[in-house]
C-alpha cells in the first residue's frame, strides 16, 4: 500500500461529533449526537449483527462493539440477534435481551470465519430488516439477503488487502471483497473518516459511507499495581505495546528507535503472542537481543490489559492499515501518553492531544528520549488530555447514539416484517 503523503497525515481532524456524515451525493450536515436524548417516535427495527466471534465479548474490537451495541439497541426498543461461535458446548440463547445464534467455524484456516458468516447470512436473510456485517471477508455472500429484501451494513474495519501477513491470493480475494462491499451493502459504516476518505477515492460510485468509530471506556481511578509487579514491572517507568506481532504494526521499528534511544532505565514490555513464531516474530526476537525488550507473552483478561496500560510511562502504537483502531482507544481512555506511527487514521484519533510521532527507527528513538524526559506537570496534563478526548470523542454513549440515530433514519428498504411480540 503507497504511503499517503505527511502533509495528509498531519493535517488537523475533528471530533467524532463532525465526522458522523451520510454520503448520497453529496455530503450533509453532521449528525447532531446528544447521549441522554431519546427519539421517543424512532420506529423499532430489528438487526442482525454478523461478524464477531460473539457474545459477551471476550475478544477483539468486533466483539466489544457488538457486546456493548447489542445491550444499548435492546433497551432502546430494537430487536437485536448477535451471531456467536459454535463449541461443543451450547451456549446461552440471550444475553442482555439480544438473541444469540450459533454457526460453526469449521477448521480452514483463514477461510473458516468466511463460512461462518456464511452460513450466518444464509439463515438470516428474511428474518431481520438489517444485518449488520462486520468485516468483508464475506461480503460476496450478502446478495442472498439483498436479493431477500434485507438491508446490508458493512464494517469494512480497515484496509485488509493492505495488511502484510496475507499471502498474493488473499491480498486479490480483500480487494475484490473491498469492491464488492461498495456494491453489495447499502451503508458501509466506516470507523474513522480517513477510511471512508479511502473508501471514496477507490470507489467513486457505490454505497452510502456513514463514519462512526469503536468506542471505549474512561479510566480515572487508578487500578492496583499488582498486576504490574506480577510481570517484573514498576508503575511509570516501561513503555507498553499490546498489539498482534504483524509487520504492518511497526514493532520492529519500535524495536529498534528503543534500541537506538540508549540507556532510558525504563524497559520496553511488549504483550503478544510469541508461540510458534512467524518468520517476522522471529525477526523481532532477534532485534530485541542484548535490550531491555520483554516479551510478555498474551494477556486477554481485561482488568489486568487495563493496569498494566494505566501505569505505564507511555503506550507505542504502530498500527498504519486500521481505522479506529480500539486499541489505541484503550490507551486513550486510561490517559496513557503516546507515542504513534505517523499515520491518517492514529491522527484522525489522536486529534490535538500531544503525542510523539515516528515513521523510522530514529524518529521512534527520539519519541522515547522525549517521554522519558518528561516532568510530572506535563505527565499530568498529557494523561487528562488524553482521557477527554476519549469521553468527548469517543464514549460508548456517544457511539451507541450514533447507531440510534441512524437506525432512526427513513429505511433504505422499506420493512416487511413485524417485530417480535
Amino acid at each position: 500500500m503507497a504511503p499517503l503523503p505527511k502533509q495528509a497525515a498531519k493535517a488537523a481532524h475533528p471530533g467524532l461529533s463532525d465526522l458522523l456524515r451520510v454520503e448520497l451525493g453529496q455530503r450533509v450536515g453532521p449528525v447532531d449526537l446528544d447521549p441522554t436524548e431519546q427519539a421517543p417516535s424512532a420506529p423499532k427495527r430489528s438487526i442482525a449483527i454478523v461478524g464477531s466471534r460473539g457474545i459477551p465479548a471476550r475478544y477483539g474490537g468486533f466483539e466489544t462493539a457488538a457486546d456493548v451495541l447489542a445491550r444499548r439497541l435492546v433497551a432502546a426498543g430494537h430487536r437485536v440477534i448477535v451471531t456467536c461461535e459454535a463449541s461443543k458446548e451450547q451456549g446461552p440463547s440471550t444475553y442482555a435481551g439480544a438473541e444469540l445464534r450459533y454457526y460453526p467455524t469449521p477448521p480452514l484456516g483463514p477461510a473458516s470465519t468466511i463460512v461462518h458468516d456464511c452460513l450466518a447470512l444464509w439463515d438470516l436473510r428474511r428474518e431481520v430488516d438489517i444485518i449488520y456485517l462486520l468485516g468483508y471477508g464475506a461480503a460476496f455472500a450478502t446478495a442472498l439477503p439483498r436479493m431477500a429484501g434485507t438491508e446490508i451494513w458493512i464494517n469494512p474495519d480497515g484496509v485488509e488487502w493492505a495488511r502484510a501477513k496475507w499471502p498474493p491470493l488473499a491480498k486479490l480475494w480483500f480487494r475484490a471483497m473491498e469492491y464488492v462491499t461498495m456494491r453489495a451493502a447499502h451503508r458501509v459504516v466506516s470507523d474513522a473518516k480517513a477510511l471512508g476518505d479511502h473508501l471514496r477515492a477507490r470507489h467513486k460510485t457505490g454505497a452510502e459511507i456513514t463514519t462512526i468509530a469503536y468506542g471505549t471506556e474512561v479510566t480515572a481511578k487508578a487500578p492496583e499495581t499488582d498486576t504490574v509487579t506480577e510481570y517484573g514491572l514498576e508503575p511509570d517507568t516501561y513503555f507498553l505495546i499490546v498489539c498482534r506481532l504483524e509487520p504492518e504494526n511497526h514493532i520492529l521499528e519500535a524495536i529498534e528507535g528503543y534500541k537506538a534511544a540508549g540507556n532510558l532505565g525504563m524497559p520496553l514490555a511488549i504483550l503478544g503472542n510469541t508461540q510458534n513464531p512467524t518468520p517476522y516474530v522471529r525477526q523481532l526476537l532477534t532485534a530485541a537481543g542484548g535490550s531491555d525488550i520483554r516479551f510478555l507473552g498474551t494477556e486477554y483478561n481485561a482488568s489486568k490489559l487495563a493496569a498494566l496500560r494505566f501505569h505505564a510511562r507511555a503506550y507505542v502504537h504502530g498500527h498504519s492499515v486500521g481505522g479506529t483502531n480500539p486499541s489505541l482507544l484503550e490507551a486513550l481512555g486510561v490517559g496513557n501518553l503516546l507515542l504513534a506511527h505517523d499515520n491518517p487514521f492514529n491522527r484522525e484519533v489522536i486529534g490535538s492531544v500531544q503525542a510523539e510521532w515516528f515513521a523510522s527507527p530514529q524518529e521512534a528513538a527520539d519519541g522515547y528520549v522525549n517521554l522519558a524526559a518528561l516532568g510530572p506537570l506535563e505527565i499530568s496534563e498529557r494523561r487528562s488530555a488524553a482521557r477527554k478526548r476519549a469521553q468527548d470523542s469517543y464514549s460508548w454513549d456517544l457511539i451507541a447514539t450514533a447507531y440510534k440515530e441512524l437506525l432512526a433514519k427513513t429505511p433504505i428498504v422499506a420493512p416487511r416484517r413485524e417485530l417480535a411480540k
